[in-house]
């Protein structure tokens, strides 16, 4: 491990390789490995097929996350990371964010409701036996 780390530290940006991948949460241009693209042929997603960063691919996840229990508050917190670089969010997520953030508080109202209701024909049952 540790030589890797040293490889890594004694490269320069000339010898990165030319960015063939663009993130799709930040916009920024950054190498998918060959790695990554034969994992994606065998059916495996690696989170660098998608984003540049861990912190771009958590948003990418809550973004298109179809879990019935996500909620506004957990998505909320998934999508206000710090991106790295002080980079920011593409149109298109931002976008995306503003969509699912409005499906989410409609869930939520919903959901909110039904207990209500729920809750007051127990009022009601309770306040009928006390006659």
């Amino acid at each position: 491990m540790t030589s890797i780390v040293v490889w890594r530290n004694k490269m320069n940006r000339n010898d990165l390789p030319e960015p063939n991948a663009i993130c799709k949460i930040c916009g920024r241009p950054y190498h998918k490995c060959k790695r990554c693209i034969e994992l994606k042929n065998r059916g495996i997603h690696a989170w660098k097929l998608f984003c540049d960063t861990i912190e771009c691919y958590g948003v990418y996840n809550a973004i298109n996350n179809t879990d019935s229990n996500l909620t506004q508050k957990g998505f909320k917190e998934a999508c206000s990371v710090v991106l790295p670089d002080n980079r920011t969010f593409t149109a298109e997520t931002e976008k995306a964010i503003s969509e699912k953030a409005k499906i989410l508080k409609l869930k939520d109202t919903k959901n909110v409701s039904t207990k209500t209701v729920k809750n007051k024909k127990a009022d009601d049952t309770d306040n009928k036996d006390v006659k």
